[in-house]
């Protein structure tokens, strides 16, 4: 069975990437400390339904255009 959520709010993540989780639909990263989300591996998490960045350090939202709103 494949893990399809993850919720990691407020661990003091400063960077993140996918790995082998491309299975993911739900992701939860808020209250952390990310600043660059682009490299993380998201693009290849192709069910990916919902994403919860709030609260981080990211100040490019232009480097998550691959993700469909």
């Amino acid at each position: 069975q494949q893990l399809t959520t993850l919720a990691l709010p407020d661990c003091g993540l400063v960077e993140f990437h996918v790995g082998t989780l491309v299975h993911l639909e739900e992701l939860n990263l808020s209250h952390n400390a990310i600043a660059e989300p682009l490299g993380a591996g998201l693009e290849q998490c192709r069910r990916l339904r919902r994403l919860d960045l709030s609260y981080n350090r990211i100040v490019r939202v232009k480097s998550l255009a691959f993700l469909e709103f």
